[in-house]
């Protein structure tokens, strides 16, 4: 439940110490946010193009993996204009999608970007966001 997953998430983030790391497949995880996600689809047709990297693995938390996957995925969805392009390769994870909204409103749903950013913070991961002739884009790579 996401409520469980959001508080184990801030546990993880208020530890001083390093927190434990395990292997954690990607793509499957981009997936079942995706249907998780669903309902967001039903405002309007949107195209999602997919690329990705079945061998994908990192090293983390898999609840902070799944709240930074969960959020970004969430924002392109509830932005898009007409189509969403979502590129996994290797441990980068690539959305891109044209959007109509003003740039501080994307990220800016709750606490989305700043939890991102705070779970990159914590496992020396990079999160780059950029707005570019109506397109948006978020570069998560997920390397220590």
């Amino acid at each position: 439940d996401e409520m469980a997953l959001l508080t184990e998430t801030f546990l993880l983030l208020g530890r001083k110490e390093a927190v434990e790391r395990s292997l954690q497949r990607v793509e499957p995880l981009i997936r079942q946010e995706l249907v998780r996600l669903a309902p967001l689809l039903q405002r309007e047709t949107l195209d999602i193009r997919l690329t990705l990297d079945e061998a994908s693995e990192v090293n983390a938390p898999l609840s902070l993996l799944a709240i930074a996957l969960g959020n970004l995925l969430k924002n392109a969805l509830s932005y898009a204009e007409g189509h969403i392009e979502i590129e996994l390769c290797g441990p980068v994870l690539t959305i891109s999608n044209p959007t109509v909204a003003a740039p501080d409103q994307i990220l800016g749903y709750g606490c989305g970007l700043t939890i991102i950013q705070r779970i990159c913070e914590k496992l020396g991961w990079q999160i780059d966001t950029r707005l570019e002739a109506g397109i948006f884009s978020a570069r998560l790579e997920m390397r220590e």
